[in-house]
């Protein structure tokens, strides 16, 4: 028997986690962008400025665009973003879609982060 509950794989005793380093790096870009800035109380300095910089703001598509890659291209193991798509809906909920190139010159799977839905 087989569960799988996107971050972890239960297969009857084994557990696995991730198969691969490339789905290591895309789930820490996923942690990494759900993260609020200040909100880990282990360090607080991890985590996208939302508060400080993309809430309550009148920020362009295009400063919120570059707020999030440079927050993609920060993590390690990312050598390049490939792909990089994004939307703000009429309701103000930002989405966006986006791949990239590892150190190890491999590209993820497409990532997607939906705020404010």
């Amino acid at each position: 028997t087989s569960l799988n509950f996107g971050d972890v794989v239960y297969d009857n005793t084994k557990v696995t986690v991730t198969d691969s380093p490339t789905q290591s790096l895309s789930q820490a870009l996923t942690v990494k962008l759900n993260t609020f800035l200040g909100e880990w109380f282990l360090n607080n300095e991890i985590g996208v400025p939302y508060y400080q910089q993309i809430f309550g703001k009148v920020r362009s598509k295009s400063a919120i665009d570059i707020i999030f890659q440079q927050q993609i291209s920060s993590e390690p193991g990312v050598l390049e973003i490939t792909d990089f798509l994004s939307d703000i809906s009429s309701g103000r909920t930002y989405s966006l879609s986006f791949r990239v190139r590892t150190t190890q010159n491999q590209i993820t799977e497409t990532i997607t982060i939906n705020v404010g839905a």
